[in-house]
Formats: C-alpha cells, sequence, structure tokens
C-alpha cells in the first residue's frame, strides 16, 4: 500500500513541476500552487486521462442554491472530488444538475462535512450537458472546493 501511495504522490509531482502548477513542502506537508501565479478560479491541471481538472470553490455566506461551476453549451460537468464543510450544525447539502437532484440531502455537524474521491474514469456524479453544477444547502453555509472535467 505504502508503494501504491509513493507511486501516486511521484506521479503528482511530476505533473506539477511539467509546468502545470508547483509544489512547495515535503512529502508530509506539501502544497500546489497556481502555474500563473494568481488566484482566479477555475485553476487546472492536466491528468494522464486525457481530461484537464478543474478546481472550483465553494463559498457560502448563508443558506442558499449556488452555482459551483456554471453551465457548458455542449458538455456535462463530471465531478471527480468534493470537500464541503458546513458552519452550522444541523445543517445539509446536496449537489445538483441546475434543480435536478444528483445526490440526497447530507447532514453534518457544525464543522462537520464530507471529502470524497472519485476518479476521471469513474467520476461521482455528472450534470446534463448545459447545466450548472449547483449547491443546495439548508440550516447553513457551505465551503470548500470541487474537482471536474467537462466532457460530452
Amino acid at each position: 500500500m505504502n508503494h501504491l501511495i509513493s507511486n501516486l504522490t511521484n506521479r503528482i509531482r511530476a505533473t506539477l513541476v511539467a509546468g502545470t502548477g508547483g509544489e512547495i513542502g515535503t512529502l508530509a506537508s506539501s502544497i500546489r500552487t497556481d502555474p500563473v501565479g494568481t488566484t482566479a478560479q477555475p485553476i487546472t491541471m492536466a491528468t494522464g486521462a486525457g481530461h484537464t481538472l478543474a478546481y472550483a470553490k465553494i463559498a457560502q455566506v448563508g443558506p442558499a442554491t449556488t452555482s459551483v461551476v456554471g453551465a457548458d453549451a455542449t458538455r456535462k460537468i463530471k465531478v471527480v472530488s468534493y470537500v464541503v464543510v458546513m458552519d452550522t450544525g444541523g445543517a445539509t447539502f446536496k449537489f445538483a444538475s441546475a434543480a435536478t437532484d444528483k445526490t440526497g440531502a447530507m447532514p453534518c455537524a457544525q464543522y462537520g462535512g464530507a471529502a470524497v474521491i472519485g476518479t476521471t474514469e469513474s467520476p461521482l456524479l455528472e450534470t446534463a450537458a448545459n447545466e450548472a453544477l449547483n449547491i443546495i444547502t439548508v440550516g447553513g453555509a457551505a465551503n470548500g472546493h470541487v474537482s471536474y472535467f467537462l466532457e460530452a
């Protein structure tokens, strides 16, 4: 298992150093930096599977329906991973393709949430073409991020 983690870490480092970004720190505490030196969203990174991953932040100030990734006229948004933390105990969040639920409502403790990882070959969820990826919260605000790619 440690060998697999080491190989994955080395592949990620090679990708970042190859011009799609940089890294600072050690294996125990490295961080990714934006390749163009800005914090503009989304940040993108090419993968070995032929997809370009984009990253978008989730930053709500209160419970709402919030567009995380805007609609693409011809392609679906396929979510590879997400991290969501809720600011209020008992609050819920769910993802939707425009108004169509893609997950059930997930309740969280205060400052609790979820961190979920899929792969480009097996995304966690996807929108319909020409529909935004929304997060819908009740009882509190969500913060976090998603990684995704676009595909017909």
